[in-house]
């Protein structure tokens, strides 16, 4: 075992003899007796009362919210219209791709300001091992209490995010908008080698994105 193992195995004792101390004080404040304790751990239930008290404690870790940082805050409806979206990308010198051309028609664009947090996670980073299909990916994130984005954070994202780092896109995790030819596409804000873009990819539910792929979410606030 390594030292890190070690290290972490020791960590993990600590806490359940630490839970146990407790667990037993509070036991006995209830009225709780050693017979009624040897009963719930070595009588013919002891099985159902370790099923529930685990099932209680996975409840519990499913409840408890990660704290996550906040990618950027933005404010929508600066822009009244697409159209005026369009020239803003435009004047700023932002690519469009074809895709994002199509479904940036379809937006709906909110008639007064209102301000977003945002997070961005990896795949990996919302706990899948492996490649996760769209709806997937939507799901764990609302689990962890993450929301999707109004489709205008994709345009809105992109006009306040001048300083991207080059090699880096992020997709907007977001109802997916069907395009001309009747598949369904998000937004992606992506820096290459050809500029700094409004990109379009693959919304479908099945459709499987990498471990590596980064998605913006909205962190609601309290």
């Amino acid at each position: 075992m390594s030292k890190k193992n070690v290290s972490g195995f020791v960590s993990v004792m600590g806490a359940l003899q630490g839970f146990i101390t407790n667990f037993l004080a509070a036991f006995t404040k209830r009225g709780g007796t050693d017979e009624d304790l040897h009963q719930l751990l070595v009588g013919s239930k002891s099985e159902d009362f370790i099923n529930q008290i685990s099932d209680l404690a996975m409840k519990m870790v499913k409840k408890a919210k990660p704290a996550f940082p906040i990618f950027k805050t933005i404010t929508l409806g600066v822009y009244e219209s697409v159209k005026a979206y369009r020239e803003a990308l435009t004047k700023a010198g932002f690519r469009i791709g074809d895709w994002a051309t199509d479904i940036l028609n379809k937006i709906q664009v909110s008639q007064s300001q209102v301000q977003l947090d945002l997070v961005m996670r990896s795949v990996a980073e919302l706990g899948f091992e492996e490649a996760a299909r769209y709806d997937a990916i939507y799901a764990k994130a609302k689990e962890l209490g993450l929301q999707l984005c109004p489709a205008e954070v994709g345009p809105a994202l992109r006009l306040t995010y001048s300083d991207q780092p080059c090699g880096e896109w992020l997709w907007i995790a977001m109802d997916p908008l069907p395009d001309s030819d009747g598949g369904l596409v998000v937004f992606g804000v992506a820096h290459g080698r050809e500029g700094r873009w409004l990109a379009g990819d693959d919304g479908f539910p099945d459709y499987f994105w990498g471990l590596d792929g980064q998605f913006v979410f909205v962190l609601p606030r309290k």
